[in-house]
Order: structure tokens, then sequence, then C-alpha cells
């Protein structure tokens, strides 16, 4: 029954939180670069609107099925993994680990993107995409928790949290357009904009979560809270807007407004709903030994209700 209950409890107290921040084009050449690269011809619409000013040409061009994503966070950098990934961790290595994450926890952000299809004929487009986006955050307990084990007698207690998690496509018409450059080092000048209907998928928010854990010599006692809205489709409208320039003859830059109005309104099956659990104190032999049923260890309580449509805006970036 042991195997059972710890990962809940670990779930409940480790990832209590997720919350949308704005989405990006992740694809793989800007990656490479290091967020540098430029986004060009067919990877215009999605990013930024403006680039399909910078070349005249009337053909079309049609791109499918790319794919992108991204992982972060906010605590551990690449110079952890380097060191100590497949490393032995010993003291002086968790307390440098631990030391890097915030006492307010780790945030994290991931996001998954694909753009099935783009079309373009010179300074015009249509594409669509679809994002997943989750961010959350990892209590500093936990990671104590992860790096020293369970200690008798400690209460871990983690502190309310809140967040989203969408899924969201888009369908997007977007122009580009030269502008009269007023400098003679610049060659060239663009602004474009991207109109994109949305349609909601998913949407989950946590509003709080409360959740207090402690292990005795004998009995495991936890207990927690938490109150989330959520619904099942929406639709709702975004605009983007861009810049670029070209100037010194190789050297380029742009600048994107995503999101510069965007929201939907969520009114497919909104509900709202409060849950409380408590495991029963009882001795870890029975525990481990698997005698006890899930119910009789983990108390649960919840209750859902039906509310009215809400609107949520979307974070300029």
């Amino acid at each position: 029954m042991f195997r059972r209950i710890f990962p809940l409890l670990f779930l409940l107290s480790g990832t209590a939180t997720v919350s949308f921040s704005g989405t990006g084009w992740y694809n793989a050449r800007v990656l490479a670069m290091a967020g540098a690269g430029l986004i060009l011809d067919d990877q215009s619409v999605p990013g930024n609107p403006a680039q399909l000013a910078l070349r005249g040409e009337q053909r079309w061009k049609l791109s499918l099925m790319q794919i992108g994503g991204l992982a972060a966070n906010d605590a551990l950098r690449k110079d952890h993994y380097d060191r100590y990934n497949g490393a032995f961790l010993n003291e002086a290595a968790k307390k440098d680990l631990l030391n890097a994450i915030p006492a307010a926890g780790m945030d994290f952000y991931g996001c998954v993107e694909a753009q099935p299809l783009a079309l373009q004929y010179g300074s015009f487009a249509f594409s669509t995409q679809l994002t997943a986006a989750v961010n959350g955050r990892l209590a500093k307990e936990t990671c104590e928790l992860l790096l020293h084990g369970n200690e008798l007698d400690r209460v871990f207690r983690f502190k309310p949290l809140a967040g989203d998690a969408l899924v969201v496509s888009s369908y997007a018409l977007s122009f580009g357009r030269s502008l009269p450059c007023p400098r003679s080092g610049v060659q060239h000048l663009g602004a474009g904009i991207s109109v994109k209907y949305l349609r909601g998928h998913v949407l989950e928010q946590i509003k709080d979560i409360d959740v207090e854990t402690v292990t005795l010599y004998t009995s495991l006692a936890a207990k927690g809270s938490a109150r989330w809205r959520r619904a099942q489709g929406g639709d709702g409208l975004g605009i983007d807007v861009g810049f670029t320039a070209t100037f010194l003859q190789h050297w380029r830059a742009g600048l994107v407004v995503e999101n510069a109005f965007g929201q939907i309104t969520w009114n497919r099956t909104p509900e709202a709903g409060h849950a409380e659990f408590s495991v029963v104190s009882s001795t870890v032999e029975r525990i481990v030994s698997d005698d006890l049923d899930f119910d009789e260890v983990v108390l649960t309580q919840d209750t859902t209700r039906a509310i009215a449509a809400f609107t949520e805006q979307l974070p300029g970036v």
C-alpha cells in the first residue's frame, strides 16, 4: 500500500501548480542559435509577420508539419547538469543544488507547438498552429525530500500555489509590408500583423493548493486541499504585430509583440471545484504489507459545480 500512497503525496505536493505564460515559435533553427535566430519565410507567420515584407517574390510557399518545444526552469542551469549528471551526490553537491533553488520553489515551464500548415504568397500568409503549455512550481521542500529522503518527525508544508495549463489552436491570417526608410544606413523597414482566431480546447486552473505531510516512527499522516477552475472549450481573438529592419547591408533586427490583443472566452462546460484529502494515521507495518485498501488510508472529499462562462486575457510577449 505504501507504494501507492507515497507517489500520491509526492504528486500533490511537488507538482503543485501550473500557469500559462505565453507562447513563442520554438523551431529548431532558433533553438540551435540559442534564441538568436531570425524567423524567415514560412516560419514568419507564427514568429514575426513583418518578415513577410522583406521579400517581394510573388510565388507560393508551403510548409507542412513543423514541431518545436521548450522546457526550462528558473533555478538549475546547464553547469549544474554538466557537473552532477550521472555523478554521486555527496552532501556538498546536494547543498549546492538546494542553494540554487529559491525559497519560494523552482518554477518550470514547458511548451510544445505544432504547425500543421503554413501557406504563403508574397506578403500574405495563412497558418494553423496547435499549442500545449504548462507552467509549474516544484516546492523547495519537495527538492529537499528528493535529495535527502524522508526525515522522521519533520512536517513538510507546501504553501498555496496557483496557475494554469491549456491547449489552444489558432488560425492566422498575416500580412507584411515595407515602410519608408528614414535613414541612409537602413536598407529596408517592414511592419506586419497577424489576426488569429483562437480555439481553446482545454483549460485547467489550480486556484490554490495546500499540502502538509509528516512521517512518524510508526505512522504516516498527510492532509491537503485544492480549488480549481476548468473548461472544455472556448473561442477568442488574438493579434500579433511585428517590425523588422535591414541595415548596414547584412544586419537584420526584428521586434514582435505577441498577443498585443488576445483573449479567449471559455464557455464550454465551465466548472469550478474544491477537494480535500487526508491520510488516516496507520502503522507503517500495515501500509507496507499492503494489508489496507486505498480508501482505508486516503480519505477524499470533492465537489464540482457548473459556473458561468469566463474570459481569460492572453499575456503579451
